[in-house]
């Protein structure tokens, strides 16, 4: 992505990522995350214990980060 009307719209969001140790997608929020800082877009990558990627754990979640 290289637009910078919308890199810009980006770089306003508090964009957070949550992802489970043991996840399957695990490694892809990793490559978003490092794709993210190389364009100047601030953001948080919380690595959970597990796999993280179910109902109870959104259930968790959803406080903290909503």
């Amino acid at each position: 992505m290289s637009d910078a009307h919308t890199l810009e719209h980006l770089r306003r969001l508090e964009v957070v990522m949550a992802v489970g140790d043991a996840d399957p997608f695990r490694d892809n929020n990793h490559q978003i995350s490092a794709a993210l800082w190389a364009k100047g877009v601030w953001h948080a990558l919380h690595i959970w214990e597990g796999r993280a990627h179910s109902a109870p754990y959104w259930r968790r979640m959803v406080p903290l980060y909503v």
